[in-house]
């Protein structure tokens, strides 16, 4: 089974194509604001290096976010359209998850971040399945030991951070596989576990601010 993965979560999208718990290939790209313009030719780039044809392709996994509200729409737009007219299994994979399975060993002590906008992070630890939007100062508050950074830390995150952690801040961490990719094998074992639903069904996720700041409206990240 060829799966394809869709990644358009941030201002970083990628592509990959997936079999048998291999990744076949995969193209990732800064792609600022242009994620309209870039991502169907991106896929068609990738399928042609990888001499696949589209209709080989078996199953759409796209990540699902937190996210930019604009990027994850455009994913999820292009994960639907080319699902539903071919009938194909698809599945929607959170962002921050696939990110921490990227890693064979967890150490406990790492921070997983996305850009939210606003001068904050969607975030969650390695060892908890909570996720949360909030500003670093928020999330520097519940680390009380050395810890790693991992994901897409910006220059401006990883600076503050740095800041506010002081000694406890060990510096930044480079997933093992790349994010598109693992989207891709989680997709694949998603969908042979037998969780793979109609494209239709597919939506981006909300996350909502902690209690210990101050309330604010749900939201898409960066929307």
């Amino acid at each position: 089974m060829k799966i394809l993965a869709l990644d358009t979560s941030t201002e970083t999208a990628g592509v990959a194509v997936v079999e048998s718990n291999r990744i076949l290939g995969e193209d990732t790209w800064n792609t600022g604001m242009t994620h309209t313009t870039e991502l169907i030719p991106r896929v068609e780039k990738l399928l042609k290096k990888l001499l696949i044809d589209i209709s080989e392709i078996n199953a759409v996994a796209c990540a699902v976010g937190p996210g930019s509200f604009n990027g994850l729409r455009v994913g999820i737009s292009t994960a639907k359209g080319l699902a539903l007219v071919r009938e194909l299994p698809s599945v929607g994979i959170n962002t921050l998850t696939a990110i921490k399975e990227s890693f064979d060993i967890k150490a406990e002590n790492i921070c997983v971040v996305l850009p939210a906008g606003r001068k904050e992070v969607a975030y969650s630890f390695m060892n908890s399945s909570d996720m949360q939007i909030a500003d670093p100062e928020t999330v520097c508050s519940q680390i009380d030991r050395p810890f790693w950074l991992t994901g897409e830390v910006e220059d401006h995150i990883r600076e503050r951070f740095s800041e506010l952690l002081g000694d406890r801040f060990i510096g930044v961490v480079e997933p093992e596989r790349s994010r598109v990719g693992m989207i891709g094998l989680l997709g694949e074992k998603e969908i042979m576990a037998g969780n793979a639903v109609n494209a239709s069904e597919i939506k981006a996720i909300y996350l909502k601010r902690p209690n210990i700041t101050k309330p604010k409206k749900y939201h898409y990240l960066q929307g």
